[in-house]
């Protein structure tokens, strides 16, 4: 999977409320103080559900941008190191001067980069 500024802890961040957006999305998730609606963007949420990666051969490739005002960064940092525990290959590439989509104007070079990579590592 090839990753640009994931949100893959909706169900934390619509329950802390420390999500930039959270106010707003409530239109587009749901209201998450109603059972039904936590217990169903739960069985989704990629942080919350980790333990289904196990055994897969996926790789999981994510670019960030560290000017990204629309989702939370340390959350997909942290996924990777989970990910790899469960043998899962998960990688992250902050992209210091870029913001949301981890990639800017000025990133074609890096883009082909990126995107090399990341066929070598699935055609493996």
């Amino acid at each position: 999977m090839l990753l640009f500024s994931p949100f893959i802890n909706p169900y934390g961040q619509l329950i802390s409320g420390n999500d930039p957006l959270v106010k707003t999305e409530v239109t587009e998730w749901g209201d998450i103080s109603d059972k039904n609606i936590r217990d169903f963007i739960r069985s989704y949420s990629p942080l919350q559900n980790i333990e289904k990666a196990r055994g897969t051969d996926t790789v999981v490739l994510s670019i960030l941008g560290q000017r990204d005002n629309y989702i939370d960064n340390s959350d997909v940092i942290e996924w990777p190191k989970k990910l790899q525990k469960l043998n899962v290959r998960s990688y992250v590439y902050l992209n210091q001067n870029a913001g949301h989509g981890g990639i800017n104007s000025e990133d074609s070079e890096f883009l082909i980069n990126i995107l090399s990579f990341f066929l070598q590592n699935v055609m493996k």
